[in-house]
């Protein structure tokens, strides 16, 4: 999505589409707007690394602007994620977003969905990730709505776990499908 031809790609696959038969996602990446990289940047590279993903952050969605206008206009359905917590959904840009296309929160837990630490001490044991979704898909709204119950106790979202926690647990996307059948 950085480059003419994968915009180009994406364009082809909504305009190809059946007016209201699709949902494009936007996963943009969230390192930009962690919390951790308040954290890093005071460290040494810190305030580079962070105008490098604030670059790409801004690339990127300009590109999905692009795609949300044309899957809008074709009847179809818009979704972004991020954890709740990513900065990305203060940026006036992504408010903005929000409020032209009426996209509606979805907040929910990882564990809810059967997020579980890898990691050696932890393994098994379950993340309480605080995602978020906006949408215009009220069935997606419904379904990823579950927050934790508080019957268990948690690993942390940290180290080796973290880069895990991008990925979906068949749960989640169980819920996204059955949304999407519906």
């Amino acid at each position: 999505l950085t480059t003419d031809p994968g915009l180009e790609t994406g364009l082809r696959q909504i305009r190809g589409a059946t007016p209201g038969s699709m949902m494009t996602f936007f996963f943009l990446p969230c390192a930009g707007g962690s919390s951790w990289q308040r954290l890093n940047y005071s460290r040494p590279g810190g305030p580079q690394i962070a105008r490098r993903h604030k670059a790409l952050f801004n690339k990127l969605w300009a590109k999905s602007e692009v795609l949300a206008r044309e899957t809008y206009a074709s009847g179809g359905y818009v979704a972004i994620e991020w954890p709740r917590i990513c900065d990305y959904w203060k940026l006036p840009m992504v408010q903005e977003f929000m409020s032209q296309y009426n996209l509606a929160i979805s907040d929910f837990d990882g564990c809810a969905y059967n997020l579980r630490s890898s990691v050696k001490s932890n393994a098994g044991a379950y993340i309480l990730k605080p995602w978020r979704f906006a949408t215009t898909c009220l069935q997606l709204r419904s379904h990823l709505s579950h927050k934790c119950n508080r019957s268990h106790k948690h690993a942390p979202c940290a180290g080796a776990d973290t880069k895990k926690t991008e990925s979906y647990t068949d749960l989640l996307v169980y819920h996204i499908h059955q949304a999407w059948e519906e």
